[in-house]
């Protein structure tokens, strides 16, 4: 990762084990986590351990399909990631804890197009290739 103000080398990502290269990409409004695929893998990095030269943990996360979307909550404590069946991962907690809780939320019936959360609410848009919106209340678990 390069930072262009500096001009200088901020972290580095291992090399994928694929040829996939980053195919999306979120960044929290606090800018402190990273979310990012790489073919069916979503990957989480706390931006603030590059900053001051640590390492940091790498959360790798693998599904079934291709992920084709992601978005990151402003405090950076939910990711949510859509594949090309139709699938949204809401993970919930990616650096407040050692575990991850992912939940499945499936309503679109091809890829999912694009994700974002609305801030200062309990809500998901989605859109799909179907040409539909959904608004997920993550708080009730429904559509």
């Amino acid at each position: 990762m390069f930072d262009v103000s500096t001009k200088s080398l901020i972290g580095k990502f291992p090399k994928p084990v694929h040829n996939f290269g980053v195919s999306t990409l979120s960044l929290s409004r606090k800018a402190d986590t990273l979310a990012f695929t790489q073919g069916k893998i979503l990957y989480l990095k706390n931006i603030a351990d590059l900053k001051r030269g640590v390492a940091g943990n790498l959360v790798q996360i693998r599904r079934d399909c291709k992920l084709v979307a992601t978005a990151v909550t402003d405090d950076g404590l939910s990711v949510a990631t859509g594949d090309e069946s139709g699938k949204i991962y809401y993970i919930t907690n990616p650096q407040g804890s050692s575990t991850l809780i992912i939940q499945t939320l499936h309503w679109h019936a091809s890829s999912v197009t694009c994700l974002q959360f609305i801030r200062g609410t309990p809500l998901l848009m989605s859109g799909g290739s179907e040409a539909v919106l959904v608004q997920w209340h993550l708080d009730k678990q429904e559509r």
